[in-house]
């Protein structure tokens, strides 16, 4: 068993290639007034906040299911915030604040609950500068950062007031690929890469003290032909353990097909793949459809997958070429493919990557993307639907907006899936469109 270990230097936190480490964070800045806006969620509340950076001020608002006022609130913090972000469960927003300078940085978690908007805030003795993702644990935060020389975790325990620092899988060809909390438990997804093709993955489990509980190792068949490129943490109805990600032939952009992992109650694993070669909707969104192929040959992002529970939906798109399109598969319960199918986009960056906007239940998928100027496709963001891999329904967003709205007064609006068929449109009008003297942060619900 390891032992915990104080690392006692300020960690400077880089980016480094993760599948889905990262917070799903949306938010929106106005710099020259030094304020931050944006929305955090639970299944029938809307929290809205603005913070001053420079002031060290937070104005929050809690909203219900028809966005109507149930508590709001300001609160004093420290000036010069240095960064921020946010992450929820079902009953409580937790927002994660660095402010000072050099290094100097102090953090606090400010815990607030969606039910009453009753505000606790506590102090952090975190190593971080910043941390590249937390997420709520039972009583604490999880924060994980990283360096060149490998990745490390920390848990805060608020009620507490401890600090448990791991560092056991720290190692520079050793990294988190992800990362997700179920109650009081923290399961890393940990992949490592070294010569002459070796990688290995295994998952690592720790309660909210800190101390491991689980280390499963993952068999990856031994071949030269399978090269990971990048994978997920899931889990299945029964809550087993399943890893989903792309895999190439050869070293560096090429994309041959996904693959499962799945390691149930029992512990026992077994390995799917799933080859490009037997593929039939991923030439869809061409006129002459080539079916034949092996590979693709250029990289393919892994841009999220997500499960109803049952059903598993991996959609990944191009990366370094022209053909702009997304491809998805869905799989059933038993890891059997349901449907793969790829759909046109008109913009680079077209999809929100992140569970608020893509989404599957069973095998119905919905997602939202931004188009542009084409006369066969208008501006603006659009909602998708699939129904056993046949589109269905393409709804154009701002034709859900109230005549009377304020969202047409927004020059960049942001999007986020809230529930059901709702989601959230928000953004800045900027003082002169609102004839205010500081920009007027909007919220609005539409129905998909």
């Amino acid at each position: 068993m390891m032992k915990l270990v104080k690392l006692l230097v300020v960690f400077f936190v880089i980016a480094v290639s993760f599948s889905k480490v990262n917070a799903q964070y949306i938010s929106l800045e106005s710099h020259l007034y030094g304020l931050e806006y944006g929305v955090i969620t639970s299944d029938n509340r809307v929290l809205s906040y603005k913070i001053n950076k420079l002031k060290g001020e937070l104005e929050f608002t809690i909203k219900d299911e028809q966005l109507q006022t149930l508590f709001s609130k300001k609160q004093k913090l420290a000036p010069n915030i240095y960064k921020f972000t946010y992450e929820e469960d079902p009953e409580f927003a937790y927002l994660f604040i660095s402010y000072g300078s050099g290094t100097g940085y102090k953090k606090i978690l400010i815990k607030i609950d969606f039910q009453t908007g009753e505000l606790v805030s506590y102090p952090i003795s975190s190593t971080f500068v910043f941390p590249l993702s937390i997420r709520p644990i039972q009583d604490g935060i999880v924060m994980l950062g990283s360096l060149l020389e490998g990745d490390f975790l920390e848990i805060f325990n608020y009620k507490k007031q401890e600090l448990y620092s791991i560092s056991e899988f720290f190692g520079k060809d050793t990294r988190v690929w992800d990362l997700q909390v179920v109650d009081d438990q923290v399961d890393l997804l940990i992949f490592t890469q070294g010569k002459k093709r070796y990688q290995e993955f295994q998952i690592l489990s720790y309660n909210k003290e800190g101390l491991r509980t689980l280390k499963i190792p993952i068999n990856i068949p031994k071949d030269k032909k399978l090269n990971i490129r990048s994978a997920q943490l899931l889990y299945g109805p029964y809550d087993e353990h399943k890893i989903v990600g792309t895999y190439s032939f050869k070293p560096g952009e090429w994309f041959s097909g996904y693959f499962q992992i799945e390691v149930n109650e029992f512990l026992e694993q077994s390995f799917t793949k799933y080859p490009f070669k037997e593929f039939s909707g991923f030439y869809a969104f061409q006129r002459n459809s080539n079916k034949k192929r092996k590979h693709f040959h250029r990289e393919m992002k892994l841009v999220e997958a997500v499960t109803d529970g049952e059903y598993i939906t991996l959609a990944a798109q191009p990366v370094k070429t022209n053909k702009k399109f997304i491809h998805f598969m869905t799989l059933d319960g038993e890891s059997n493919k349901s449907f793969d199918k790829s759909i046109k986009l008109y913009f680079n960056n077209a999809i929100y990557s992140g569970s608020y906007q893509l989404g599957n239940q069973a095998t119905d998928v919905y997602f939202l993307f931004r188009g542009n100027d084409n006369k066969r496709n208008l501006p603006g963001e659009k909602v998708y639907k699939l129904q056993n891999g046949e589109l269905k329904s393409v709804n154009q967003v701002n034709k859900l907006y109230k005549e009377d709205s304020f969202a047409n007064l927004l020059t960049n609006p942001k999007y986020k899936h809230w529930y059901g068929n709702k989601f959230l449109v928000f953004g800045i009008v900027q003082p002169e469109a609102a004839g205010t003297s500081e920009p007027v942060f909007v919220v609005e619900v539409i129905e998909v």
